[in-house]
């Protein structure tokens, strides 16, 4: 069996015309470090999600841009975060709130959940989770992200690649061949993970784009 990554294809100005489209999960990350990446993937997004605080970070970009396009269609966390002025300027837009207060789990985690579970109910069709998130700073942080990526490894399941500033990573799973596709001039980085039954790549892409 051979599975096919093409990374850089979620970046592009449009969305290619044999694809289902992605939903889109935004982090408590430095959009301004991300940059103009950030700007395509909110617009080629079939569900826009920000993971509590990362609508702070949204809500920032769209009062620095004097326009209301960075409008999110879901706010999916425990809650903890978000300030309360935010919250009541994107519930005013139209924007959902789903609250959870289980610590058990992330609000990467949360974000990943709903998003499958609207599309198990085919209220969205997307065939592939983008997070917009940070590989720097806390190392809880970063691990945690690296830990939702192995909480929805099955094969019947959209693949998560989560991009960052200067990189791209998304889990590798157990088959027979992978056969990647990185931007020139950038360089990938596998981290071997290994498991008791099988075995796990993480990738890291850097991608000058």
């Amino acid at each position: 069996m051979e599975s096919s990554w093409k990374p850089g294809r979620l970046l592009g100005e449009t969305v290619e015309e044999d694809s289902d489209g992605f939903g889109l999960i935004v982090l408590a990350a430095d959009l301004n470090e991300v940059g103009p990446k950030f700007g395509r993937l909110w617009k080629n997004a079939v569900c826009r999600v920000c993971a509590d605080g990362a609508a702070n970070r949204v809500h920032d970009i769209e009062d620095k841009d004097g326009d209301l396009k960075y409008i999110p269609d879901i706010i999916c966390g425990d809650m903890d975060s978000v300030r309360p002025e935010v919250l009541s300027h994107y519930q005013l837009q139209g924007c959902e709130t789903v609250a959870s207060s289980c610590q058990d789990t992330t609000d990467f985690t949360k974000c990943v959940k709903e998003l499958l579970q609207r599309r198990a109910n085919r209220q969205l069709q997307f065939s592939h989770i983008v997070a917009v998130g940070s590989t720097s700073g806390r190392f809880d942080h970063v691990m945690g992200m690296i830990q939702t990526l192995f909480l929805f490894p099955s094969d019947h399941l959209p693949p998560i690649t989560i991009v960052a500033a200067e990189s791209i990573m998304f889990l590798l799973h157990p088959v027979s061949r992978h056969c990647l596709s990185v931007v020139q001039h950038s360089f990938c980085v596998l981290f071997v993970c290994c498991l008791p039954v099988c075995m796990y790549v993480c990738l890291s892409v850097c991608l000058s784009v």
